[in-house]
């Protein structure tokens, strides 16, 4: 969109329209953020930040303060797009703290926080060899 194309759009919104937060270098649709009002200078407040254009010759609705991104129409495609990335997100988060937490009960384990039976070595060398290729 044109910058003018851009700001009748964003001048158009109302409380309670969608919008779609993206990425600044990427444009990645990652959110989707709901408006609260219109202020009377041109910026669109959301429930996630505020949001305007920078100067006479940027295009775009930049996060302003603490909101980043962009914000760009709420169209089918971009909506599906950010909830996909939210979900992929958010399985990358837990992929990540069971490890952290397989980390620290093997550091548990090694430093003696944690009592290593029998049963549990051999389950856990038996478990290392299926993954020795890992």
């Amino acid at each position: 969109m044109t910058r003018e194309e851009t700001r009748v759009w964003a001048l158009s919104l109302k409380p309670g329209d969608k919008v779609v937060k993206t990425k600044y270098w990427d444009k990645t649709p990652v959110d989707v953020l709901t408006v609260e009002r219109i202020t009377k200078s041109g910026m669109v407040v959301t429930n996630k930040g505020t949001y305007h254009m920078t100067s006479e010759w940027e295009s775009d609705y930049k996060g302003r303060g603490n909101a980043d991104g962009n914000i760009i129409p709420a169209t089918p495609e971009n909506i599906q797009m950010a909830e996909d990335y939210y979900r992929e997100e958010e399985e990358k988060k837990k992929k990540r703290s069971v490890i952290q937490h397989a980390l620290e009960a093997a550091y548990d384990l090694r430093y003696g926080k944690r009592k290593m039976t029998y049963e549990i070595a051999v389950e856990l060398l038996e478990l290392l060899e299926r993954h020795k290729e890992d």
